[in-house]
């Protein structure tokens, strides 16, 4: 590892323990499992279908958009993860507090971070204030994948700017 990276990898690695290990409550122990599937692909699969079967055409809009744009970030992330190989927190630190389970080996960057990021930036293009609350949810979801121990929070952060900037990007070309 270079000079350059090696700074960076220890900081990210201490901000891991700090949210992993010493921010660990009973409240964020009963929440934050629950909350981090707000992220995930079942999830915003099953949203963006009641949008795209909802009668109101403004909301079969942002369903149909949402489901290209959300799918293809999720294909890149997928690919990125494949070829960047990261392993996981708790596959590579000791004493990580793992509170919830995994389908994949490799940790960068965050998908649940790149989707719902994604599709907040969605929803923020079409209903403003909608848009906003589903923002703040993003940020509790990323904050949730360092919290459970399955993310560094590197791979969060990157992976919620793919999510708002590949967003802003194809919708750019759309």
């Amino acid at each position: 590892m270079n000079k350059f990276l090696f700074p960076l990898f220890l900081r990210d690695i201490k901000l891991f323990y700090l949210i992993n290990n010493t921010l660990q409550c009973k409240l964020f122990n009963l929440v934050l499992p629950k909350i981090t599937h707000l992220g995930s692909g079942l999830f915003l699969g099953v949203i963006i279908i009641f949008f795209i079967l909802s009668t109101e055409d403004k909301l079969q809009q942002i369903g149909w958009e949402a489901l290209l744009i959300v799918g293809v970030i999720n294909l890149l992330v997928h690919f990125l993860k494949v070829i960047i190989k990261r392993s996981r927190p708790f596959n590579f630190l000791e004493d990580v507090n793992l509170l919830s389970s995994t389908f994949s080996l490799y940790s960068f960057p965050s998908g649940h971070s790149a989707a719902i990021f994604s599709f907040a930036t969605v929803i923020y293009n079409h209903i403003l204030v909608i848009g906003v609350l589903v923002y703040l949810l993003a940020i509790i979801v990323a904050f949730s994948r360092a919290y459970l121990g399955v993310h560094y929070p590197s791979d969060i952060i990157i992976g919620a700017l793919l999510g708002v900037y590949l967003t802003k990007l194809i919708y750019f070309f759309l």
